[in-house]
């Protein structure tokens, strides 16, 4: 198998005085209490050592977290080209907002529009701004993305909100489809 890039999802956040972390891919969702040891959390996906990410944080001048480094562990040892970590206050509103591809991996793969419904529980891919058929989609990680989840056979999507990706502010939408091998795809907000 060749190789190729994927999105994932991390979100951290406090129930009930705990701090929690969610790993979203298009089709999974892992979940795990968050213990940091020496500003370290290692996050086994599957409690098994084959999937493991350990994440080292720091504090900046102003007290707030950050991530330093993030990379794999565990028998799967798979390479992270980049991680970045925001705030949720920092995510674009998204609800009754239209996206526009910027860039994808292959040509005519993703949808040129991603437009969302006000309250988000419906969203419309399409070549063009007219006649755009909606569907459902979830709000995951406290509105940091959505997934759809057209059928078990069919290409689902992952999009995950940025207020950048890679120093790029025009950037706002990260999606990513069900097969591997179609990358990832950027998106601007369009209005």
């Amino acid at each position: 198998m060749g190789n190729y890039i994927v999105v994932r999802l991390v979100n951290f956040y406090a129930e009930g005085g705990v701090i929690k972390a969610d790993w979203y891919k298009v089709n999974d969702k892992r979940s795990a209490t968050v213990t940091i040891s020496e500003n370290t959390f290692s996050f086994d996906l599957f409690d098994t050592g084959v999937d493991v990410y350990v994440f080292n944080f720091s504090k900046n001048a102003s007290g707030g977290v950050m991530l330093n480094s993030l990379k794999s562990e565990g028998s799967n040892n798979i390479d992270i080209l980049h991680a970045e970590m925001y705030n949720s206050k920092d995510i674009p509103n998204w609800g009754g907002k239209t996206f526009e591809l910027l860039t994808e991996p292959y040509g005519n793969i993703y949808s040129k529009y991603i437009k969302f419904s006000e309250n988000k529980t419906k969203v419309a891919f399409a070549r063009g701004l007219s006649n755009m058929p909606e569907e459902t989609c979830i709000v995951i990680s406290n509105n940091a993305g959505f997934k759809t989840g057209r059928d078990a056979n069919a290409i689902n999507t992952l999009g995950i909100f940025v207020p950048s990706w890679k120093g790029d502010t025009n950037v706002k939408l990260l999606e990513t489809l069900t097969s591997n091998n179609y990358g990832y795809a950027t998106c601007k907000l369009y209005n």
